[in-house]
């Protein structure tokens, strides 16, 4: 087995800085939409989501996968937004299947 080829020097702070602006881009953008509209990134993205699905229908798992925002940030999220009125989780299996926005 070889052994593990780490970055080069030019390589590491390249991916760093991409890392780093990407992480600044998102944090801008959460500020600007929770400013201008009274809504987080994650949930923004969230609802985008869900408007693109099939039926406005993803399951928990499926929303984790497509999104920046980790399984139990989506759970939060969802919880927050169900309490908002801006969706609700299935009763019959709340962590299976999440309708999208009213």
């Amino acid at each position: 087995m070889e052994p593990t080829s780490w970055l080069t020097h030019d390589e590491h702070r390249l991916w760093r800085s991409y890392l780093d602006a990407t992480r600044m881009l998102i944090q801008d953008l959460d500020k600007q939409l929770v400013r201008d509209s009274g809504i987080s990134f994650a949930d923004y993205e969230i609802l985008v989501l869900l408007s693109e699905a099939e039926d406005r229908r993803l399951r928990m798992r499926e929303l984790s996968d497509a999104s920046t925002t980790t399984r139990s940030g989506i759970t939060r999220a969802i919880t927050r937004m169900e309490a908002a009125g801006g969706c609700n989780a299935s009763n019959a299996n709340p962590t299976s299947a999440v309708p999208g926005p009213h």
